[in-house]
Formats: structure tokens, sequence, C-alpha cells
């Protein structure tokens, strides 16, 4: 009887071992769902709406190529520990980890994220805090994350082979995040968020770091994107009236108008990158105007 309560005893902590290792390979929340039954063990997937962001580390590349990879590996597993985090502390679910980044979502109607704006507003939130999410560098540089965030329609649930699969959202909205996320290379921003995700956040106090780009299209993409920028520091009065009124020029093609908001308006913006990669295209657009359907739109150039 002993020997056989022994046996119970050391199965149950094998139990709770594997469980808490199982915690560490994929979200909790995916852990409750195989448990509980909520999630089935074969491939399928069903239509949500989700929040996604993916956070990049800025200079990876060129880490690996001058220190070692060790360094590397603990540099950027410090970074994320920190942004994960924050993550779960809004309610997100981290979906994977692809080399130095980080791919997370906030489905509507889970906990927490109950609406598309409980959703929107947390992803943002975490977005807001990736200002402050920078670490040393190996050289005494500031090593930082960039993000881009989407919201639309998507399929979620197990994703892969009859052998292996993961529980991951897949969809075009997915898509779209992860190409926000390299468009502040061009637009000399850190985090950038589309129309879809904007549209529903309410906070006043989220919206005052919000700053309109103006129309994007994307790589791969057909149609036009509104983008947005957050900002670690809004804008005041005078600055954020130049920056509308450029975009707003920009955008009906009044080019030579766009230019001279920007350099003559009353507050001068052009110390700051994001308005010289701004002159840049109002510059290339008036040396040679786009085609027609892309009046005013700029397009995005690389990955």
């Amino acid at each position: 009887m002993f020997s056989e309560l022994q046996r119970t005893e050391e199965s149950y902590v094998k139990l709770r071992t594997a469980l808490g290792a199982f915690r560490r390979y994929v979200p909790q929340s995916v852990v409750h769902g195989v448990l509980n039954g909520e999630i089935l063990p074969f491939t399928s997937m069903t239509p949500c709406q989700v929040a996604v962001t993916f956070h990049d580390v800025v200079g990876f590349t060129t880490m690996c190529e001058l220190h070692e990879p060790t360094l590397v590996v603990q540099l950027v597993s410090d970074m994320f520990e920190h942004m994960s985090k924050i993550i779960d502390r809004h309610n997100g679910t981290i979906d994977k980890y692809i080399g130095d980044a980080i791919m997370s979502f906030w489905e509507v109607g889970k906990p927490g994220t109950t609406t598309a704006k409980e959703a929107c507003e947390a992803c943002v939130k975490v977005l807001m805090q990736t200002h402050t999410t920078a670490m040393a560098g190996p050289d005494g540089d500031i090593i930082k994350f960039r993000a881009g965030g989407h919201f639309g329609e998507a399929l979620i649930g197990n994703f892969g082979s009859s052998t292996r699969f993961s529980y991951t959202v897949v969809g075009d909205t997915v898509n779209s995040a992860a190409r926000l996320e390299p468009l502040n290379k061009q637009l000399k921003t850190q985090i950038v968020i589309s129309d879809e995700l904007h549209r529903h956040v309410r906070s006043r106090d989220l919206l005052r770091h919000v700053v309109y780009m103006g129309r994007m299209v994307l790589i791969g993409k057909v149609d036009v994107t509104e983008v947005y920028s957050i900002v670690s520091t809004p804008m005041n009065k005078d600055a954020a009236n130049v920056w509308r009124d450029t975009v707003s020029s920009f955008e009906a093609g009044e080019y030579a108008a766009a230019k001279d908001i920007l350099l003559n308006g009353p507050q001068k913006l052009t110390d700051d990158p994001m308005a010289q990669e701004m002159i840049a295209n109002i510059e290339a657009y008036i040396w040679e105007a786009p085609p027609e359907h892309l009046k005013g739109i700029r397009q995005q150039r690389g990955k």
C-alpha cells in the first residue's frame, strides 16, 4: 500500500514538473485550453479578431557580426525577458520568438480583451512601453526594439502538419503587422501601427502619443494602409499643426506647399529624422510626380 502511494506521489510530481516545463514552451492559456479540452490535439483553425504586434531588436545583424554568439544571445534574452513580462501583464499572448523578434497577439473575446477596444488599447499600452525597453549594448550603445501593430480578422488554432503543429494566428492581419515593423527604418520612427488598430483606441492619454504619418503601400500589398506612429513625447500644439498640415498637403498632391509648411511653419521640425524623411519624399515627388493612383501616397521601399 505504501509503495503504491509513493508511486502515485512520484507520478504526480513528475506530472507537475512536466506541466511546468510545458508552460515554458507554449503560452499558459494554450496549456489551460489543452487540459480543459477547449484546444484539441489536431490541426484546426477558427476565425477571430486579433491585434498583432512584432517587436524586433534594432541592430541585431551587426551585433551578430561583431560579437560572440553567447554575448548576443544573453543580451537579446534579457530584452525578451523584460518585454515578455510587459506583454503578459497586459493580457497578451506571446505567439513565438523568431530570431531577434517577438510576435504577440490579443484575441478579442478572451479575459481582459473581451472587446476590440480592450484588445487594441492593451496592445498600444505594450507598444508605448517599447520606448522605455532599452539596454546598454556590448559597445556601450543603446539597444532597443522597433515595433509594428495591426488589427483585423485572422485564423487562430493549431497550424502545421499532422505530426507537429503550433497554436498560432495566421492571415493577412499577421502579414500586415510583420510589414509595419520594418517600416520604422524608412519612416525614421520606432513604433508604427495601422489605422485599423488606431481606430479602436479611445483612451485620450494614449491618443496624445499617436501621430498620423500618411498613406502607405506596404511591400507585397495592393491596398493602401493608413499609418500612425506612437511617439514617446506628444508633439506640442504648433508642431502637431505643422505636421498635420504637411501631411494633408502631401496627400492632396500639393508637394511644394507641403515642403513650404514643413520648412517655414511656426514650429521647426527639420531636425527631426521623421520630418527629414518626409522632406526627402516630398522633394522626390516634386522632381518626378508619381502616377495618379499613387498621388500623395508613399511606398515601402524594403523590409
